[in-house]
């Protein structure tokens, strides 16, 4: 009965902290966003392989698409109603399995395909760790999500 409640109060505070991994989101975004172009421009002796230079225009393509999903819907309907365009485009990526695997996935891709640069390697893996955990609880969200919320446990009830 204990693991069951510890369960239920720490899912209960994935589901209220929702915004805050959604906030966490839009800024690792932000973070690969603008690592990625310091890298392809070569800061910071960055000097990445040809290869890498390929992982970093897709990282500014999947840190554009986080910043679009994640970011303010009013401040993005300004803006030719980006939001929108992506969810229509991309359907998938309005529900929140949709998200996970994304950002699981980003994050993985950084994890995997590190640059040889020890600041840069630091750097990927911070945003690529950011990135898997935040997929993996909004997975686990929305895997436990919904179970046991409206049964009361008779000790409760007292």
């Amino acid at each position: 009965a204990f693991v069951k409640k510890e369960f239920f109060e720490v899912k209960a505070y994935v589901q209220e902290s929702s915004c805050t991994l959604k906030i966490l989101c839009f800024w690792n975004a932000v973070a690969l966003f603008v690592s990625s172009v310091l890298g392809m421009i070569n800061i910071c002796d960055a000097a990445f392989q040809p290869f890498q230079y390929l992982i970093a225009v897709y990282n500014l393509f999947f840190a554009g698409t986080i910043i679009v999903m994640d970011g303010s819907g009013q401040c993005l309907s300004k803006c030719c109603d980006a939001q929108g365009r992506l969810y229509s485009a991309m359907p998938v990526l309005a529900s929140q399995g949709g998200r996970a695997v994304l950002y699981f996935y980003v994050g993985s891709v950084n994890l995997v395909m590190l640059p040889t640069s020890w600041l840069w390697k630091m750097v990927y893996i911070v945003i690529g760790c950011s990135l898997c955990g935040t997929g993996a609880m909004m997975m686990a969200q929305r895997c436990c999500g919904g179970r046991g919320e409206d049964k009361v446990e008779p000790a409760d009830a007292a």
